[in-house]
């Protein structure tokens, strides 16, 4: 099975998981997954479909979109297992630092002004 993910890329996946990710939990499957859900949830924050619209997206919207989805994905793959990270204090602290800026996005994502600057529409 290839990746699938259309706003973000594996290898973004893999960097916002940090190099302690438990290497099991780093199977197509589960990545595809993660990403398939951060972007449908962005859909539903936006109110706009992103992945069947990606070609009207504005180059910082797709920066913007590809880091939370990276940021979801990775922060899935982390839960999975919490005990492959150097401790458990890590692990959870990669998990707040992304839940912070997710936060962040999808403040700026329910704001319909901020979406006609990532849309270009």
């Amino acid at each position: 099975m290839a990746y699938t993910g259309t706003l973000t890329t594996l290898s973004g996946v893999l960097l916002m998981s940090g190099e302690n990710v438990d290497a099991t939990a780093i199977i197509e499957y589960n990545v595809n997954q993660a990403v398939g859900f951060a972007e449908q949830y962005l859909a539903l924050i936006g109110k706009y479909d992103f992945v069947a619209n990606v070609a009207t997206l504005t180059a910082l919207g797709k920066e913007v979109l590809s880091e939370y989805c990276a940021r979801s994905a990775a922060l899935s793959l982390i839960a999975y297992n919490l005990d492959s990270y150097t401790t458990r204090i890590e692990a959870e602290d990669m998990i707040n630092i992304h839940l912070y800026r997710m936060k962040q996005i999808e403040q700026l994502l329910a704001d319909q002004n901020y979406i006609k600057q990532i849309t270009g529409v």
